[in-house]
């Protein structure tokens, strides 16, 4: 009786032997593939301003198969003076390992970006030049201002030059009368010489070239 037991137990180890040979290197390689460091390549960076939107890709190393969604991946940005700034987490774009992450590099200079992952684990720095802002100086202009230039009518500038004549003393208008005021005087003062001479003569009682004034009368 025992025989057939001892035939059946070898059977079913032989059984479950074949079984194990054949299940366990298919749930072995799940595990396998999984293991060891990944590959992280910077796949873009877009500026917009002083902004910097990375994205990245990150498999494993052995198999190549892309990192889970869940793996934590961390940007870090150097600044140009060496001071670590704080970390930036990265979030999965699609179901093939890239990630992606946007990041303010403000500051001129020369910078450095480091990514940072878990699982799998890699490092990767790639250096950043920020170049000073441009600034644009509009060009000066100089604005000259002349004075207006005042035309006056024709008439008003005659009339203005006519009354200018009549009022200066020196014009020809008033040197005009100058003969006629000499022969006046002449006149005058042959007159009065004349008066003086009669005035003289009836003084000593010579007779006058005047006829006596009653001869006159009868000859009339």
């Amino acid at each position: 009786m025992t025989h057939p037991f001892r035939r059946l137990a070898a059977a079913l180890a032989l059984a479950l032997a074949g079984a194990a040979a054949l299940v366990g290197p298919l749930l072995a390689t799940p595990a396998g593939a999984h293991e060891g460091p990944g590959i992280l390549v910077v796949e873009s960076d877009t500026p917009t301003g002083t902004s910097h939107r990375y994205v990245i890709r990150l498999t494993w190393e052995n198999d190549g198969h892309p990192a889970a969604r869940t793996t934590t991946i961390n940007l870090t940005p150097m600044a140009p003076d060496g001071a670590a700034q704080t970390p930036v987490p990265m979030t999965a774009v699609d179901d093939d390992g890239r990630f992606e992450a946007t990041v303010d590099l403000a500051q001129p200079g020369a910078w450095k970006v480091r990514f940072t992952a878990l699982n799998p684990s890699a490092n990767v720095e790639v250096d950043v030049e920020v170049a000073p802002p441009t600034t644009t100086t509009a060009p000066t202009t100089t604005t000259t201002t002349e004075p207006p230039v005042i035309t006056e009518p024709a008439d008003e500038v005659d009339t203005e030059e006519a009354s200018a004549t009549q009022d200066d003393p020196g014009s020809d208008s008033t040197s005009g009368g100058g003969p006629i005021v000499i022969g006046v005087l002449v006149v005058i003062a042959v007159a009065a010489g004349a008066a003086l001479a009669v005035a003289y003569r009836s003084k000593k009682g010579g007779p006058t070239d005047e006829p006596p004034s009653g001869t006159a009368d009868e000859e009339i």
